[in-house]
């Protein structure tokens, strides 16, 4: 496993190499090292700003750049995404995202500019942050919180209804798939009214207190009929009254009822 003292010897080194390079306008660390790192688990995530130059002869001079000093284990060239993922035999994932001045933007809120060649970058970074925190619900593309709303409301009566019925025929496990689907309507709804990322629930551990004990609540799953009726319950509870904080908010009709699903729960006892 890579101490910390070689995380940071690593980092430098692909700094120093990517400040070399012309096509390379400037380098920012985003993820928790922007900002010290987590702990020592914590990776490397680095956000390269470059010229028009070709992607896969950028992706190349940095895969050769790394694996001339270090075992790289694995790694996984995404073109599409102008992403590179290195992980090396020591463990260490490094992740390397490629940008030109035109469409660097801030992904997460914190952000360290290590080199910049231009001197705008750290003007780009702030300016796109502060532009899409509210936009984005904490998410790295524009969020229509309608089409959110009216999806959820869509498919959680089909959920509510074969979670129900899987357990009533003691297919346990179609119960619990059709549960993970309502638990994660309701964390994407609260991350959502909260500005916070869902996805993967990375983002989740920031909530505040209050709505951590809600979501918390969705964490074990029911043995018996009365543990589930309690479950869905809670769930349907908490998805409703998101729903009626974006209807109040942003005029978000709706058309789920909690007596509506109550009775049918209640009915199947």
């Amino acid at each position: 496993m890579y101490s910390e003292i070689d995380r940071e010897e690593i980092f430098n080194y692909v700094v120093k190499e990517f400040e070399k390079r012309p096509e390379v306008i400037a380098v920012i660390q985003v993820g928790s090292g922007a900002i010290g790192y987590r702990d020592k688990y914590s990776d490397l995530d680095i956000a390269v700003v470059i010229d028009d130059s070709n992607i896969e002869e950028v992706f190349d001079k940095t895969f050769n750049t790394i694996r001339d000093k270090y075992n790289i284990f694995f790694f996984d060239n995404m073109f599409e995404r102008k992403l590179q993922l290195f992980l090396l035999d020591n463990y260490l994932e490094i992740d390397i995202g490629y940008y030109t001045l035109e469409s660097l933007y801030a992904r997460r809120e914190n952000f360290k500019v290590i080199i910049d060649k231009s001197n705008k970058v750290n003007d780009i970074m702030i300016n796109s942050w502060n532009e899409m925190r509210e936009k984005n619900k904490g998410t790295t593309q524009e969020v229509n919180m309608s089409e959110v709303i009216h999806f959820i409301d869509k498919e959680l009566w089909y959920n509510v209804l074969h979670s129900v019925i899987a357990f009533k025929r003691n297919n346990i496990y179609r119960c619990y798939y059709e549960l993970q689907e309502i638990k994660n309507y309701a964390i994407d709804l609260i991350a959502k009214r909260n500005n916070i990322e869902s996805k993967r629930y990375r983002s989740i551990n920031e909530l505040n207190k209050e709505d951590l004990e809600m979501i918390n609540q969705l964490f074990s799953y029911p043995k018996n009929y009365n543990e589930l009726e309690k479950y869905l319950n809670i769930a349907l509870e908490i998805i409703l009254e998101e729903f009626e904080y974006w209807k109040d908010k942003e005029n978000i009709n709706h058309i789920g009822n909690i007596e509506f699903y109550n009775k049918f729960i209640e009915e199947n006892r």
